[in-house]
């Protein structure tokens, strides 16, 4: 009888940690190939798996221990990739090979709230757009004389105050969403990247539940605190 309840724990264990990705490829052709790529421990991009579009469908299934950012990409198709979080339940996402605004992905609380913050982020993606698309050749080679040299200089402003404004977001959308596995996405690339304070990632990282904890991203902010904090005691305490 022991041995029966631990089998049927297991089971359900089993069943509770799969994941289904069912997608729909407008405007791809019966046959491409679809690969499911998520990240080894490295960092490195890695197919997990690989099926083909069949009439305009595709779907993957499998095993998710916990939450990771993973993307679709189809073979031989401009703009083929769409990303989105893995995890366990079903996932919708909806391709357009001619019109990329609007793929789309849902199903899940994390691909929703991913949705969300993609969706309140469309201006600046058009903004970051009509700007590559006005000085894409510009941007390619070296400025040389004093007006190149001042165009770069403008050029570069944009960029920077569109980041500023993109950061802002970033954070406010953490605020709003405080235990979630996007949210720890995003304080991951701002504490990389020097643009939150340590102490303030850490209120948000003791909120986190223990499972989201124990993902890639989890361990990875743990670790820039173990390094960053005494850092930035140290630093607060030299000024007083």
């Amino acid at each position: 009888m022991k041995q029966l309840v631990v089998l049927f724990s297991a089971l359900i264990l089993i069943s509770c940690n799969k994941y289904k990705v069912e997608g729909t490829a407008t405007g791809v052709a019966n046959g491409t190939n679809v690969f499911l790529v998520t990240s080894d421990s490295t960092g490195t991009p890695k197919p997990k798996d690989t099926v083909k579009v069949t009439d305009g469908k595709f779907e993957f299934e499998g095993k998710s221990e916990k939450p990771e950012i993973a993307y679709i990409a189809f073979e031989k198709t401009p703009n083929g990739n769409v990303g989105f979080i893995l995890e366990k339940g079903t996932v919708a996402i909806n391709f357009d090979a001619k019109n990329i605004e609007k793929n789309a992905i849902s199903g899940t609380k994390n691909n929703d709230l991913y949705q969300s913050y993609n969706n309140a982020n469309l201006d600046i993606q058009k903004k970051v757009k009509a700007i590559y698309e006005a000085n894409g050749a510009f941007m390619q080679k070296q400025p040389e004389t004093d007006e190149e040299k001042a165009k770069a200089e403008v050029i570069m402003a944009e960029f920077q105050k569109i980041q500023l404004e993109m950061d802002k977001r970033s954070k406010d959308f953490v605020a709003k969403n405080q235990n979630s596995f996007v949210s720890l996405l995003l304080i991951e690339n701002l504490f990389y990247n020097n643009k939150m304070e340590a102490s303030k990632v850490k209120t948000f990282y003791d909120g986190l539940d223990a499972d989201l904890k124990e993902t890639t991203s989890g361990k990875s902010v743990k670790k820039h605190l173990d390094t960053q904090l005494p850092l930035e005691k140290g630093n607060t305490e030299k000024k007083k």
